[in-house]
C-alpha cells in the first residue's frame, strides 16, 4: 500500500512540475512563434507544443475555379525558323516544332530566333 501511495505522489508531483513548466514557458514560446525571424521548423515545433492549428488559406470554390477555367490555350503566329528547331525528335530533345501557350505564360528564349523582332537569346517575356 505504501508503494502505491508513493507512486501516486510521484505521478502527481510530475504532473505539477510539467504544468508549471508549461505555464512558465508558454509566453516565451508565443513570442517566438510570432517573431518573423524565428526559423520555420522551430515555429512548427512551437505550434505543435502549444497545440495551435496551422492556418490554411481559405479559397472560395467558384472564384478559384473561374480563374483556371478562363485560361485558354491559343496558338500564336510567331514561330521559330525551321533551322532552329529540327523536325527530327531524336535531335531536339523531344521539343516540338510548335508549342501551345496560354495567355500570361512566361517564356525565356535560349537561342537567337529573330534579332530584328527582338527575339534574342535570354529574352524574357509574357505571352499576351
Amino acid at each position: 500500500m505504501s508503494l502505491q501511495n508513493q507512486a501516486q505522489k510521484t505521478g502527481s508531483r510530475f504532473k505539477f512540475i510539467k504544468q508549471l513548466a508549461e505555464e512558465l514557458t508558454r509566453p516565451h514560446m508565443k513570442r517566438r512563434e510570432n517573431n518573423e525571424h524565428t526559423p520555420r521548423d522551430i515555429k512548427t515545433s512551437i505550434r505543435q507544443i502549444l497545440k495551435i492549428a496551422d492556418e490554411l488559406p481559405t479559397v472560395s470554390g467558384p472564384d478559384y475555379l473561374e480563374t483556371h477555367e478562363s485560361r485558354e490555350v491559343a496558338i500564336y503566329e510567331k514561330m521559330p525558323p525551321p533551322n532552329v528547331v529540327p523536325k527530327d525528335l531524336n535531335k531536339c530533345g523531344g521539343l516540338l516544332s510548335t508549342l501551345k501557350l496560354a495567355e500570361e505564360s512566361r517564356v525565356i528564349l535560349r537561342q537567337n530566333i529573330s534579332v530584328s523582332d527582338g527575339f534574342v537569346n535570354e529574352a524574357m517575356g509574357i505571352v499576351k
